[in-house]
């Protein structure tokens, strides 16, 4: 039954009494006791007993007929007496305004409320020691109606799980002030008159011991049954609110105090009340506090304190639910379980072992996870109670209870992923010997014992151990060993926290399971039930499969139909839409975010038509706020804050399940850190600063956390501010400084300083490598000084190593180099456990490779055959696979060394051979391949024998695509075009070959291989070999406007770049025909294409004109016109190049190589009688000439519909001529 319990806190965690204010009405001017008692109605017999009505509060919150609080006729004096006026009299500014509504326009329970509080009020003001009799009895009834007032609200709600037991007889006022608010409020008060009357009887026992009072004086209490009689009540009530430390706090100093008592061994009950306080702290998990009473009720040896069984299983449960967090509290239940045996055994009669004890230290081992440890123990205790049963014991015969929870130990803390292990549970489970020599039916249990053998994880040996179970009992009849609806409940909650892609189907048979075992009559007991649908519903939410929400919502609408139909079990509850809100908000599909609001809608209309178990709780929206933190939606993150505003405002006006917590400040939080619409770190840094202010104020439910920092910080991360990593140590200091003044929930940890690591990663900043260096190096020293959460990670040292990966510095690989040697040292020296992971050596790799440094691809190739050699020697995290191979080969293609693309083909053909050996994460893929043709193209070797190289390369990728072992080797458009690169540099027939792999291109295109297409690179790569080749101008402008045709035709790949203008500009600068119309023809290609250039430039910043396209537009002029013309063009062409600040010695080369000194001094604003240098003329160019001369041409290329339009400009010139002018 343990299992189940712990099943039940899960799904049933939102009690009727939660969030309710421990605050009361608004309390009238202070009032003397016998003033306030002529408030209230005494009975006529002058017994001081309350009228009927305020011990039943309920009773009167059932009746009442509308908001405004009129009640029956019998209720409506309740508010005067005697012909007094009892409304408090308003002063100047209003101050007692709420008390004069109070008792004007409420409720006859509120009424009763304010007034008991009044009652209250002025007796718990009195100073000590001045109460009457009367006083001391009034409180006494005053603890009699407040906790009468919380019996009765919990007699028709459910505490747990919100539910109404009776389906016509809502609780109406559970959720307004008046009723839930002031019941709570009263509980509290209830406990400050019991203090108070405990406090008198403990000064009145003083006063006697000392002779300062006579004995025979007329104490109120002449014997002690009615002060045991309100602890009683007082306490019952403290132990059923879940979730109030502060009222077990509480009820464990009272008993202290009335230990105390002189008359106290002389009360009845005693151990009832040790009971009492001891299962609130049960509940809490004070394990510690209850071990402590538990000692103190055997010291006291007193006859009414003995401890009994109760006693011990109330303790021992409390161990339990520590277990969790403290490894010694399953040893410590079952040290007690033995004491309790011993005590049974010298003849303690009240202290019996029972099957619920047992059952609570096998869960006590359950929660521990002590691995096999647990497991081996909760073995011992099963076969311990089977000897004790057959000897006769009858209390400690295994039930169901038993196994189930013998299942749930064995699933936390083993994996039956074997067969002895399986064969030993099985044995376990059945009774039988490990070792047993009897043959009978044993082919039968190994074929079962194998299928459980061959499944994996917790939930899979769950429903197994539940097959054992229920073939058990189906074979011997043993009712004990009869599966039941919590044995089956707990497979189907260990199915929800599975990770396996078939849970929710796995979970879905299991509940329709339980439907024909139950409707066929031969299980009555597996009927499912509420927390059954709910574990369903919460499988489903949790799986994150395609449909998820949808099949949660199916499952709610099913539970939705049978209660209809009359099953009452079935009522869904709050927890049942909140896990489909849940569903919907961790679901990707469209929609999902509006779906879950719907469902929030449709909770809050059940609630306000009376439903009080589905009133959506702070759960409920969290849970909103987390879809939205995740959805790509534009605005996604102002909904969230609307959320969350509107939770404030819920709360607010009174709805305290409602209250923003902490959680959902960091939800917000992350969503705007997500968020790419301007401001949303701003509005973070806002909201952060709120959690603050509101914390100074006291709210410490909201008070920012470590979370909360980091949220801030990693929004700051991904923003586009320039300042954001200087920001994130801004934070980081003031997170420091909160700390050392004493707010322990927001000392920085290694994930904190990791973020903000992370934030100078990303600003690209020069200084980035050594900032990240400097906090790796604090958060070493902070390490070394005792603050075990600042040690460094592997991701510390990662990100450092990353930010030199993007760093320009020189020196970087070798401090890279270094820094990954330090871990290996680190974690050698024993100082710090780090161990340098596969990112940790591809970084270093990855800046070896950017820096281009002579002998840096040999210094790749180094680290990457120590990961190789660590692999080999056991250290099977460092296994390289092919990113890391494939990283060195570009090191090598990038390199320019005269061995580069020999070097990178052995590489390639390495990880062949080790592929070939059985290592499939380096098979060789496509990127490999490219990048190895690449480095042929690269090559500075004989150009005809890396073209050789590299078409046997694109032949064998063509092989081995084909032959269907090498699916990830295709030849796509990259390997096409490094290909035409090596064509590009050769020198013999580059023009028929380029053609020839063109047309290839184009075929495999043309047979719907995707995968090979001609793209902008592939054209412009073609028209430079046109141009090179010497083609006519014509001929080049004629294959441009083929490209745009395409383009224009929706081959977005076609789109003409910068490259491509150039070579057609190249082509015409290259005409050497003396002919009058082919000169004319080439340079009015040179002019459309240099002006459709331009154009191009002002419409897309991916294409531009440089330096090139100056210099052979220039060239072109020169070799193709003179005179007048001449000058015109050449100077048009250097004012646009003036424009465009490309200005550059080229430029100015080819300018005063073409034109006359007069004419370039002209256009250069220079004194033709000066002496000037070229050196002279380029240092006072102007800076606007110049201010793009390093600009370096895009490394990739965009096509763009907005270059349409300067594209078919070229076709609007083709047969015309148009100057610059």
């Amino acid at each position: 039954m343990k299992a189940m319990k712990t099943s039940q806190r899960h799904y049933y965690s939102t009690p009727v009494v939660r969030g309710l204010q421990r605050c009361i009405a608004p309390r009238g001017p202070q009032q003397s006791a016998s003033q306030v008692r002529n408030h209230v109605s005494w009975s006529a017999d002058n017994s001081l007993a309350p009228r009927r009505e305020l011990l039943h509060p309920v009773r009167l919150l059932s009746s009442q007929t509308n908001s405004t609080g009129a009640g029956s006729d019998s209720d409506s004096d309740t508010s005067t007496t005697s012909g007094h006026d009892t409304t408090p009299k308003m002063e100047h500014g209003g101050k007692n305004s709420d008390a004069a509504r109070m008792t004007t326009s409420s409720t006859p329970l509120q009424s009763n409320f304010f007034h008991m509080d009044q009652l209250s009020n002025s007796i718990l003001a009195a100073p000590t020691g001045t109460l009457s009799a009367v006083d001391l009895l009034s409180a006494e009834k005053a603890i009699q109606f407040y906790c009468s007032s919380w019996k009765g609200a919990s007699s028709i709600v459910d505490i747990d799980t919100l539910r109404p037991k009776e389906k016509h007889r809502p609780l109406q006022s559970t959720h307004n002030s008046a009723g839930g608010d002031a019941i709570m409020a009263g509980i509290d008060r209830a406990g400050q008159l019991l203090e108070r009357l405990v406090e008198e009887r403990l000064l009145s026992q003083k006063t006697s011991s000392d002779g300062t009072k006579d004995e025979s004086s007329d104490y109120p209490y002449s014997g002690s049954d009615a002060l045991s009689s309100n602890v009683s009540l007082v306490f019952n009530v403290w132990r059923q609110i879940p979730g109030r430390l502060c009222f077990t706090n509480r009820s464990v100093d009272l008993l202290r105090q009335l230990e105390g008592l002189e008359d106290f061994e002389s009360w009845d009950h005693v151990v009832m009340l040790y009971g009492m306080v001891l299962d609130g702290l049960a509940k809490m998990g004070q394990a510690e506090q209850a071990l402590e009473i538990l000692n103190r009720m055997h010291e006291s040896r007193r006859p009414n304190a003995r401890p009994n069984t109760v006693i011990y299983n109330t303790v021992m449960n409390a161990l339990a639910n520590a277990a969790a967090q403290d490894s010694s509290a399953a040893e410590q239940a079952e040290a007690l379980l033995e004491r309790m045996h011993v005590l049974q055994d010298v003849g303690n009669v009240d202290v019996i072992p029972s099957a619920m004890s047992y059952s609570i230290v096998i869960h006590a081992w359950a929660q521990s996870r002590q691995g096999a440890v647990a497991a081996n123990h909760v073995e011992a205790l099963l076969r311990d109670m089977r000897e004790r049963s057959k000897a006769g014991n009858v209390h400690v015969h295994p039930d169901a209870a038993i196994y189930t929870g013998v299942l749930d130990a064995f699933s936390k803390n083993v994996k039956l992923n074997d067969e002895k292990t399986a064969k030993r549970m099985f044995h376990l489970l059945r009774g039988d010997d490990m070792d047993e020599s009897s043959t009978d039916n044993l082919e039968e249990r190994a074929a079962f014992i194998n299928e459980m053998a061959q499944e994996q994880g917790a939930p899979q040996q769950a429903e197994a151990f539940l097959r054992v179970m229920k073939a058990a009992y189906e074979k011997s009849g043993d009712v004990s060993m009869r599966p039941n609806v919590v044995t089956f409940t707990s497979v189907i909650d260990a199915w929800s926290k599975s990770k396996s892609r078939d849970a929710p189907q796995r979970a879905e048979a299991l509940k329709d399971e339980m439907i024909y075992m139950y409707e066929s009559g031969a299980y009555p007991d597996v009927k499912p039930s509420r927390v059954t649908y709910n574990a369903l519903i919460n499988t489903w939410a949790k799986s994150q499969e395609r449909g998820a929400a949808q099949n949660a919502e199916r499952v709610l609408n099913e539970m939705i139909e049978r209660f209809d139909a009359g099953d009452t079990d079935l009522q869904p509850n709050a927890i049942s839409y909140t896990s489909v809100v849940e569903a919907y908000a961790q679901s990707r599909d469209k929609g999902s975010i509006d779906k879950a609001e719907r469902i929030i809608r449709h909770m809050e209309q059940l609630y306000d038509a009376g439903n009080v178990s589905v009133k959506p709780n702070a759960t409920t929206y969290v849970q909103l706020i987390y879809g939205l933190s995740r959805s790509p939606e534009r605005n996604a993150a102002r909904r969230a804050e609307a959320v969350l505003q509107r939770m404030q405002e819920m709360y607010d006006s009174g709805n305290v399940d409602v209250r923003p917590n902490r959680v959902a400040y960091n939800t917000v939080l992350n969503a705007l850190a997500h968020s790419h619409e301007p401001g949303s770190v701003a509005r973070a840094d806002k909201l952060l600063e709120k959690m603050q202010n509101l914390h100074i104020a006291g709210d410490n439910s909201v008070s920012p956390d470590a979370i909360s920092w980091a949220t801030l910080m990693n929004a700051y991360a991904h923003s586009r501010d320039k300042n954001a990593p200087h920001r994130c140590e801004a934070l980081l200091k003031k997170l420091q400084e909160a700390y050392r003044l004493g707010q322990s929930t927001v000392k920085p940890d290694s994930i904190i300083f990791n973020t903000v690591q992370k934030a100078w990663i990303k600003s690209e900043h020069p200084d980035a490598g050594k900032r990240c260096e400097a906090i790796l190096e604090q958060m070493h020293e902070l390490y070394l000084s005792g603050d075990k959460d600042a040690m460094p990670t592997v991701a510390s040292f990662n990100s450092v190593l990353a930010a030199l990966s993007k760093s320009s510095d020189k020196g970087a690989p070798e401090r890279a180099e270094a820094i990954l040697q330090h871990m290996e040292d680190l974690r050698a020296s024993g100082t710090i456990d780090i161990k340098p992971d596969l990112i940790s050596f591809s970084t270093v790799i990855n800046v070896w490779t950017k820096s281009r440094l002579k002998g840096s691809a040999l210094r790749a190739e180094a680290i990457l055959q120590r990961m190789q050699e660590l692999y080999e020697e056991g250290s099977t995290h460092l296994k390289p696979n092919t990113i890391t191979f494939s990283t060195v080969i570009h090191a090598w293609a990038v390199s320019r060394e005269p061995e580069a693309p020999e070097r990178a083909e052995n590489i390639l053909d390495q990880m062949h051979k080790l592929a070939k050996e059985g290592n499939s994460d380096v098979r060789p893929n496509t990127i490999t391949y490219n990048t190895v043709i690449n480095a042929w193209s690269k090559s500075k070797g004989d150009p005809e024998t890396a073209l050789a190289r590299a078409e046997i390369l694109l032949e064998r990728m063509h092989e081995l695509y084909n032959s269907g072992n090498f699916p990830d080797i295709k030849p796509s458009t990259v390997t096409y075009n490094a290909t035409l690169s090596c064509i590009r540099k050769c020198k013999n027939e580059r023009r028929s070959k380029a053609a020839a792999l063109l047309h290839q291109m184009e075929k495999l295109h043309g047979q719907n291989a995707l995968f090979v297409k001609p793209n902008s690179i592939t054209y412009a790569t073609y028209l430079s070999i046109l141009a090179i080749e010497r083609v006519s101008a014509s001929q080049a402008e004629a294959f441009l406007k083929k490209t745009i045709d395409m383009y224009n035709a929706g081959d977005e790949g076609a789109s003409p770049n910068q490259y491509a203008y150039e070579s057609v500009l190249r082509a015409c600068a290259y005409t050497r025909s003396k002919d009058r119309t082919v000169q004319r023809t080439a340079l009015r290609v040179a002019i459309n294409t240099l002006t459709a250039l331009r154009e191009a430039s002002s419409s897309s910043s991916a294409i531009y004109p440089n330096i090139e396209s100056y210099v052979q537009f220039l060239r072109a002029c020169s070799s193709l016109t003179q005179g007048d013309e001449l000058i015109r063009l050449m100077t048009k062409g250097f004012e646009y190049c003036c424009e465009d600040g490309l200005v550059t010695e080229d430029v100015l080369i080819t300018l005063v190589q073409a034109l006359p000194k007069v004419v370039v001094c002209q256009i250069l604003k220079q004194d033709p009688a000066q002496n000037l240098s070229l050196t002279s003329i380029i240092e006072n160019l102007p800076t606007e000439w110049t201010r793009h001369e390093k600009r370096k041409p895009p490394k990739f290329y965009l096509s763009s519909r907005e270059m349409s339009k300067s594209h078919n400009k070229i076709q609007d010139r083709t047969h015309r001529t148009r100057s610059l002018g």
